[in-house]
């Protein structure tokens, strides 16, 4: 039997048929995949139709690029199933639209709207009833802590004369030789101001939060609004943190401010910050040293937390794991705070202090790498101190925390591999060796 050309165009059509009406994907999984879709839980019956992205040529290349895709699907799927999935992902596209106008009007999506912006307080409560939800709990209102004063410094030293009055009578060698109140007042106040730049004792916070404690009074909230003079004074901190006594240039701090100008403009706005800085805050322009083309931040007479946790850190790697209970005490105490982020919110302060473009993100971040390695150091020397104490349970728990904050130090999983064998958890160090190939 010879085809004749009829025959041969009559099947080759009917193959064309087959081919585009037939599914070629996995046959099983299309009833879910259909009822996913329209329900929503999927964008797309056999994934998105192709990539639709910026292409050359402009909207005619991506036209041209989304029907290629489209004709792809039609043979994939088969023109039925493409059909049938254009309709699901349809519907799917309006159960989602509903359920995202149901979500806005819930009491989650109410809270949400007005946390963003779009709606008030007032709106928000109106809404709330509206539908019948309960209200919002009521902002906490903090009461205003108390500013605690010394007492002057005149009944201390009445005090300490009275004590050395009575000393004399008991010693038996006669009065005592009594300074003048007045004298020993004023030669107080003097030493003071020696020690402490301009008499004032800053406590600064550092790790986990912002905080600046001049005279009882925390001035960090109002510094943070002039983000310009927080971005100055918190860089020139970060300096004396990485390396007490270090000094910038006002070119390299006119640089990282002023990215961009011309370097006479660059002074002339490092002077004009300086002088914001004496204006609106003294008592930390006092802090700024200047020594020619050098500036830098005094921190002698300041209590920064950070400072802190680097020298518990610097101690308990010095002792060797020979720890005394006043030592050991301070690393746990330490602990917390070198847990927490140093200068949080430092990327918003910096994009809004200088004028971009700058590099001043290196010195923060090397800080931050300075606190990491402090706690890694405080828990290597708690480790080694309770290893020394027979507390195995103790040492364990420090090292696996290490090991979190350094996943890629191999010797602190080995020395967690030897305490897990020695405390009898072989589990524990079978998964250690396997995925660190021990």
């Amino acid at each position: 039997m010879r085809l004749d050309a009829s025959d041969l165009a009559s099947m080759l059509g009917l193959l064309t048929l087959l081919v585009l009406a037939l599914p070629k994907r996995d046959w099983r999984s299309i009833p879910v995949r259909f009822r996913e879709t329209s329900g929503g839980r999927r964008h797309h019956l056999f994934g998105p139709p192709g990539a639709t992205g910026h292409a050359a040529g402009g909207l005619r290349a991506r036209s041209l690029q989304l029907v290629r895709a489209e004709l792809r699907r039609a043979f994939e799927l088969g023109i039925p199933l493409l059909i049938a999935a254009w309709h699901a992902e349809d519907r799917g596209a309006e159960a989602r639209r509903m359920r995202d106008a149901d979500w806005r009007e819930s009491r989650q999506g109410l809270l949400f709207r007005h946390l963003s912006g779009e709606m008030g307080v007032e709106d928000l409560h109106t809404w709330l009833r509206e539908r019948g939800h309960p209200l919002p709990a009521p902002k906490l209102a903090l009461e205003q802590q108390g500013k605690f004063l010394m007492p002057p410094m005149r009944r201390r030293l009445e005090w300490d004369q009275r004590l050395k009055a009575m000393q004399a009578e008991v010693d038996g060698s006669g009065p005592a030789d009594v300074v003048p109140v007045e004298l020993a007042v004023s030669e107080a106040v003097v030493a003071v101001q020696a020690t402490d730049g301009d008499g004032v004792l800053a406590e600064i916070h550092t790790l986990g939060e912002i905080r600046i404690v001049i005279d009882g009074a925390d001035i960090a909230p109002k510094l943070m609004h002039a983000r310009a003079l927080a971005f100055t004074v918190l860089y020139l901190l970060s300096w004396e943190v990485r390396r007490r006594g270090e000094r910038v240039t006002r070119d390299l701090l006119g640089e990282e401010m002023f990215n961009g100008l011309d370097p006479a403009a660059r002074r002339t706005g490092v002077r004009n910050r300086l002088t914001h800085l004496r204006r609106q805050f003294p008592s930390l322009r006092s802090r700024i040293v200047t020594d020619g083309e050098y500036l830098g931040f005094d921190s002698a007479g300041c209590q920064i937390d950070v400072c802190q946790v680097l020298q518990v850190a610097q101690r308990v790697k010095a002792a060797g794991g020979v720890l005394t209970a006043e030592l050991r005490e301070e690393g746990h105490r330490a602990l917390a705070p070198a847990a927490r982020e140093y200068l949080p919110g430092w990327e918003n302060i910096e994009s809004r202090g200088t004028l971009g473009g700058s590099g001043a993100a290196e010195v923060i971040a090397e800080v931050r790498d300075l606190v990491v390695t402090a706690r890694l150091d405080v828990l290597a020397g708690l480790a080694d101190a309770a290893l020394a104490g027979q507390r195995l349970d103790e040492a364990v728990s420090h090292l696996e925390e290490a090991l979190r904050l350094r996943p890629e130090r191999t010797a602190l999983a080995r020395r967690l591999l030897e305490l897990h064998e020695r405390s009898g958890q072989p589990q524990r160090a079978a998964r250690l060796r396997e995925e660190y190939g021990l």
